[in-house]
């Protein structure tokens, strides 16, 4: 990766021969009342789509919404180039060849958590627009699902939702129940550590997945207009934050059951919420307690 002159634009070597393509911004006079306001910081978005002519068409939205632009073909490449400074979100395909959009997003969020920087927010611009498909993006974390041909609003609203919720949903890698999470698991971890350290990962890993698939029958019933669907998903959610003693995820959770009935754009934040806390659980119950646990018995 090099820059050239002091433009500011970024070129990227790609591994098949394609070249990673950066426009300056380009601001019109007005552009929506969703659009961010000037005083917010600039967005600069990583566009990973292995179509040139669609990754162009879609730069040029980001464009007119406010943004500076980085396309890279190669979603190998994107990776690397999604853990830039400069980067403030992502757009992602996925139904791309080699490397999908769910499994770049994977690998960009364990290249953060291996070099414990802050997430940045991620979100796909894709032909998949079945309830299933955007349930399943918002359940891995996505902050937004736009299907093709998406629309300069959708943009506009989505480049708003990713910089309202940064600060809140990607910056703090531990939850803010640290403290009574490390307390409870540690009363479980009993006097054989290396056991209590085999335990505990069999349980993160349970937890985990369990409340990843609770989050994606919360987005089904939103998406698929089924509440009860929705509401039972986020109580049984909440039953599972209880036993590890996650209040915020809890809260948050039971918000979502209470508030089924209004407008589905702020329950999909809702559920950015959910998923988001729920990855800083697990993340918290990885690091301050099983990595304090010895590996071996001594």
């Amino acid at each position: 990766m090099r820059s050239v002159g002091n433009s500011g634009i970024a070129m990227l070597t790609v591994r098949r021969g394609h070249q990673a393509e950066s426009t300056a911004p380009v601001r019109p006079a007005q552009i929506g009342d969703s659009m961010l306001t000037d005083d917010m910081p600039a967005n600069r978005v990583l566009i990973v789509e292995d179509n040139s002519a669609s990754a162009k068409a879609i730069a040029k939205l980001f464009e007119l919404s406010g943004a500076s632009t980085l396309v890279c073909l190669d979603p190998y490449d994107a990776v690397e180039a999604a853990l830039r400074p400069d980067i403030t979100l992502v757009s992602l395909d996925l139904s791309m060849p080699h490397l999908n959009g769910h499994e770049t997003l994977s690998l960009i969020r364990s290249h953060e958590q291996s070099r414990s920087i802050p997430s940045i927010p991620v979100m796909t611009i894709t032909g998949w627009a079945t309830a299933q498909d955007r349930a399943k993006s918002l359940s891995e974390g996505f902050v937004a699902h736009l299907t093709k041909p998406v629309a300069l609003e959708e943009v506009q609203v989505a480049l708003a939702r990713a910089s309202r919720l940064k600060s809140t949903l990607y910056l703090s890698r531990f939850s803010v129940d640290t403290a009574d999470i490390v307390a409870g698991l540690t009363l479980m971890s009993g006097t054989t550590r290396s056991r209590a350290r085999d335990a505990l990962i069999a349980l993160v890993s349970a937890f985990e997945s369990r409340g990843v698939d609770y989050i994606y029958e919360m987005a089904l019933g939103l998406f698929a207009n089924r509440r009860v669907q929705a509401t039972n998903a986020a109580l049984h959610l909440a039953d599972l934050a209880l036993t590890v003693r996650a209040t915020k995820l809890r809260e948050l959770t039971a918000q979502f059951a209470d508030s089924i009935d209004t407008p589905p754009m702020g329950l999909e934040e809702l559920i950015l919420r959910v998923r988001s806390e729920l990855q800083r659980v697990v993340f918290t119950i990885r690091e301050e307690v099983i990595g304090r646990l010895p590996s071996d018995e001594h």
